[in-house]
């Protein structure tokens, strides 16, 4: 049902609108149930604003903050439109706030508060059941709002086949979206638009936003995951950050302590220890050795770091970006590699290593003495 001029009008306190209920704000909730019934802007007011209806306009009158205010109800009392009868829905155990129906071809309205609206208004029908009127009025209630969409939530997803091992330690917001068969272990966040597809699995301690988890991926625990995607069969962690703009292929591994920032991997790639890779394209079945970054910052500029296919990076090295490696090509542990490396060469960027005999004792010997003049 959409009354081309039905006025809508919210009354509450502003600051309230910003308060997010399950990864909604309030004021997104209203919009979203109550915009569909009219082809006029919602009006959103202070609760204290004065109310005026004039003749032939309809008029829907929100009194309070109802996070759950759900469309069968608006229809009930939209309906009153039919029978030219306004109509009134009060929460449970109040009737100082509420929702009401004044339909066109009413006498003009006008009044300095909610209350004083209702008591002007005559033959108005109640209507039962409604539920859907918890209201916020505080902190409290919002924490209590909170805790009723996470559960609601919570329910819709273990109906639809998500195996959930602590339900009551894990928080899905509204606009996720988890498929049958997916896994979730204890003190688990997902949030905003959130996907996990049947066999994925995240475990304990993890925080997802806007991440899209393939089948069949792992998310180990406590692992951080922002607007990025995960392909099939994957894994990440534990203790990884993947940051907006990281897209793993399939089978891809992102170990423990890596960091990942606008960069793609392609399958079979692995970084399995202590690196941070920003601003980077790895081909597939790469392997990056721990310890290893790119430099992709100069001070003003981002720069891009290219690998071919089957680059195998050794352990502790520095790609200065902008730099490609090709298809297979060979960096040595310890470098530095600031030029690019022709595919299937060697990079050996370090300085040579130089023994001095018996040279130990006379550095500690050397040490001691500065030690002791110190405490003097």
């Amino acid at each position: 049902m959409q009354l081309s001029d039905l006025h809508i009008q919210v009354r509450f306190e502003e600051e309230w609108a910003a308060w997010p209920i399950a990864g909604l704000s309030l004021r997104q909730r209203l919009e979203r149930v109550l915009q569909p019934f009219s082809e006029q802007p919602i009006a959103f007011v202070a609760p204290d604003a004065p109310i005026e209806c004039k003749e032939h306009c309809d008029y829907l009158i929100v009194g309070g903050a109802f996070p759950f205010l759900d469309r069968d109800l608006l229809l009930q009392l939209c309906e009153g439109k039919k029978y030219g009868e306004p109509r009134v829905a009060f929460p449970s155990r109040r009737q100082d706030s509420g929702v009401v129906f004044l339909p066109a071809n009413h006498a003009p309205v006008a009044a300095d508060s909610f209350t004083g609206f209702l008591d002007r208004l005559f033959d108005l029908t109640d209507i039962e059941d409604a539920a859907c009127l918890q209201e916020i009025t505080g902190p409290t209630s919002l924490s209590e709002a909170n805790q009723a969409a996470f559960d609601r939530k919570m329910a819709q997803v273990l109906r639809e086949g998500a195996l959930v091992i602590a339900p009551h330690q894990v928080w899905i917001e509204e606009t996720v979206t988890v498929e049958a068969g997916a896994q979730i272990g204890p003190n688990v966040y997902l949030a905003g638009e959130t996907y996990l597809a049947t066999g994925a699995s995240v475990a304990m301690g993890s925080v997802l936003r806007d991440a899209v988890v393939a089948f069949g991926a792992q998310i180990k625990p406590y692992c951080v995951l922002e607007k990025c995607k995960v392909g099939a069969g994957a894994a990440v962690g534990p203790f990884a950050h993947l940051r907006e703009g990281s897209e793993l292929g399939e089978e891809v591994k992102v170990g423990n302590f890596v960091e990942t920032k606008k960069t793609v991997m392609g399958a079979g790639s692995k970084a399995s220890h202590l690196s941070y890779l920003g601003d980077a394209v790895i081909g597939r079945d790469c392997n990056i050795g721990a310890g290893t970054i790119t430099c992709n910052y100069d001070g003003f500029n981002k720069h891009r770091t290219q690998l071919g296919d089957g680059v195998f990076v050794g352990s502790d090295s520095q790609l200065v970006a902008p730099v490609n490696l090709g298809d297979g090509s060979y960096v040595a542990a310890g470098s530095t590699v600031t030029h690019d490396v022709p595919a299937n060469a060697l990079a050996v960027a370090r300085a040579r290593q130089a023994i001095k005999k018996d040279r130990a004792e006379t550095i500690r010997r050397m040490a001691r003495k500065k030690a002791e003049g110190r405490d003097k």
